[in-house]
C-alpha cells in the first residue's frame, strides 16, 4: 500500500466514519479469549463490549449485575477497572485505564497507526460481509476481519484504522481474540461511567513493567507502589504467598 493511498484512503475513510457515527450509536458484543499469564493452561473467557457514540468510543466488560438492596432502585452493574476509550480526552488520542491489586492507574496515548495489509480473503459475520487484513503491532501480529458496510474505522482494545469495522480480531500466538456476535443500534449504557477520578497517571510503557512485576511478585510490587507490605494470607495454619507468574502482555515494548 503506497503513502499516497493510504494517506487519501484515511482521509475518505475519516469523513465517512464522521457522517456515519454522527447518526448512530452502536453498541458491539464480542467473545474474546485474553490469556492473563503464560502458565495458564487455557484463556480467560470473557464478553466484552465496544460502545460507539459519535466519534468516541468506550471498549469494556460487564463483569456482572448485582440486585439493590434497596426497593425501587435499578439493578447495580459491575465494570471491570480495564477500559479503553478512543478520541478522549481530545480527538486522536485514547485513554486506558486499569486497576492493579486495586490501585488505579491511567494513561493516554495517541491513537496507534496500524500499517495494515490488506489480504484476498472475505467471511460472514453477523450476517455483515467482512474483508481481512493483518498488521504487526507492539510485538503481535493481528489479523482481523472488518467490513465496509459499517464504516467506522474502529475495533475491539486499540484496533482500528481500517476502511469499516472490526468484527473479528485474533492474534498469531493465540492468545487474544475478539469475535463479534451482536450488534445494536443503542445509545450508551448509563450504568457504566468512566471517571479518572482517584487514578494515577502513568504511560503504556510504565504500566506494561508493573503488570509483568506484579505478577511476578504481587506483595513486592504493592510494598514498592504503597510503601506497605501487604500480609501473607494464611490458612490451616500455613502461610500462603501469591505465585509468581509471567504475565503475558497484550503490547511489548523495546527496552528505553
Amino acid at each position: 500500500m503506497t503513502q499516497k493511498y493510504f494517506f487519501c484512503l484515511i482521509l475518505s475513510l475519516l469523513f465517512q466514519s464522521l457522517s456515519y457515527a454522527q447518526d448512530h450509536s452502536l453498541r458491539i458484543e464480542y467473545n474474546s479469549l485474553m490469556r492473563i499469564v503464560q502458565e495458564s493452561p487455557t484463556p480467560y473467557q470473557a464478553q466484552l463490549t465496544l460502545q460507539i457514540d459519535g466519534n468516541q468510543s468506550l471498549f469494556y466488560q460487564k463483569n456482572d449485575t448485582l440486585e439493590s438492596m434497596f426497593k425501587g432502585h435499578p439493578p447495580i452493574i459491575r465494570v471491570h477497572p480495564q477500559m479503553i476509550k478512543k478520541n478522549f480526552p481530545q480527538d486522536g488520542v485514547l485513554t486506558f485505564k486499569d486497576e492493579l491489586s486495586r490501585i488505579p492507574f491511567y494513561y493516554t496515548e495517541p491513537i496507534p497507526n496500524f500499517d495494515w495489509d490488506l489480504l484476498e480473503e472475505d467471511s460472514l459475520i453477523c450476517e455483515y460481509p467482512c474483508k481481512k487484513a493483518k498488521t504487526t503491532f507492539r510485538g503481535r501480529t493481528w489479523i482481523v476481519w472488518y467490513t465496509e458496510e459499517i464504516p467506522i474505522s474502529d475495533g475491539p482494545w486499540k484496533l482500528c484504522g481500517l476502511p469499516g469495522l472490526i468484527l473479528k480480531a485474533i492474534d498469531s500466538k493465540g492468545d487474544f481474540s475478539f469475535s463479534a456476535y451482536k450488534i445494536t443500534h443503542q445509545p450508551s449504557d448509563k450504568n457504566v461511567k468512566f471517571s479518572l477520578k482517584n487514578y494515577k497517571k502513568t504511560t503504556p510503557q510504565q504500566y506494561a513493567k508493573d503488570v509483568v512485576a506484579y505478577r511476578k511478585d504481587r506483595e513486592g510490587w504493592e510494598e514498592s507502589v504503597t510503601g506497605k507490605r501487604q500480609p501473607v494470607v494464611i490458612m490451616d495454619g500455613k502461610r500462603y504467598k501469591s505465585p509468581s507468574e509471567t504475565a503475558c502482555l497484550m503490547e511489548y515494548f523495546d527496552e528505553e
